[in-house]
């Protein structure tokens, strides 16, 4: 994807449905965007100026490095995700109460709470790299990441599907239809293509 590069040489790689706000030119104090949706940030290093997202109720702040931001809109729930350097968390006019999020690591700010935990999800940044990897994935969770790379709508009429297994190799730029093809000849399902995307039903566990 064709990146958003910000006045001061910053990198900003929006999700789709998602949008960036900044100024022409930043202040002298403070490098200042406001972000609805899901970005991945990478931040041009200058400690005597520092780099602040704004994401709703949540406030992101760094002096340079990578990371990702997803605003759930209407959730009240920011998750920061760090590749390299560090991250400062914290709610609005709250900067005294920041948690620091350091690479590997998720910070997360609810309504109620903010924490920081360490990231097992291989698919974190999936949607920016599209490369998947599935290792004994509950389809379910297949199903949920691949909607979330693609954007298109993956329904299973056979609930008791949703606990099988699935075991690939990386998935590595393909389109949508060519891992729903991979996926369906799996597990022996019955799909229709719709408008939005696919409806799978039928299917056998155990062919994996």
């Amino acid at each position: 994807d064709v990146p958003v590069v910000l006045p001061d040489g910053s990198k900003v790689y929006l999700d789709r449905d998602s949008k960036i706000t900044y100024p022409h030119t930043f202040s002298a104090s403070q490098r200042s965007v406001s972000l609805s949706g899901k970005a991945f940030f990478e931040v041009v290093h200058n400690p005597a100026k520092p780099f602040v997202v704004d994401a709703g109720k949540a406030r992101i702040k760094v002096l340079g490095t990578s990371f990702s931001v997803s605003d759930q809109a209407g959730k009240n729930n920011v998750q920061v995700f760090v590749e390299t350097g560090k991250v400062k968390v914290y709610r609005e006019n709250e900067e005294n109460k920041n948690i620091v999020v350091e690479p590997g690591y998720i910070g997360q700010l609810t309504q109620k709470a903010q924490n920081v935990y360490l990231n097992t999800d291989e698919n974190i940044l999936a949607w920016k790299t599209r490369k998947i990897v599935f290792s004994g994935t509950r389809l379910s969770e297949v199903f949920k990441v691949l909607e979330d790379v693609y954007g298109e709508d993956i329904r299973c009429e056979n609930k008791e599907s949703l606990n099988w297994r699935y075991t690939t190799n990386i998935i590595n730029n393909q389109d949508l239809p060519s891992v729903m093809k991979v996926l369906v000849e799996t597990f022996q399902f019955k799909v229709r293509r719709t408008p939005n995307g696919f409806i799978l039903s039928g299917g056998r566990s155990g062919v994996n």
